[in-house]
């Protein structure tokens, strides 16, 4: 009962934030490699997914609190970066797996 418990210590702003950088990254990952998958061979679709997505993940949370909020919060950056990482782990996976 004490782990969640510490779970429900969580500020729900941090939970969004993770919850933006998997949808983002999964969401991009995805389409980026069907997008590029008919085109190149599979090495290349997945480099390409890959980089898309980190570099969307992290182009999200840079500009949401640079651009878009008064004052940066670098925990939500590195929350929102940090989401992305189990959908990248899985990609990885999966793709050495095969």
């Amino acid at each position: 009962m004490k782990i969640i418990e510490k779970f429900c210590t969580i500020p729900k702003d941090k939970l969004l934030h993770d919850m933006l950088g998997v949808h983002i990254a999964a969401l991009v990952f995805v389409a980026s490699f069907l997008l590029a998958r008919p085109f190149t061979g599979s090495e290349v679709a997945f480099a390409g997914a890959m980089t898309a997505s980190v570099v969307c993940v992290m182009a999200a949370a840079l500009w949401k609190d640079f651009v878009y909020d008064t004052r940066p919060d670098w925990v939500d950056i590195v929350v929102t970066i940090a989401g992305g990482i189990p959908v990248w782990a899985v990609a990885v996976t999966v793709y050495l797996a095969m």
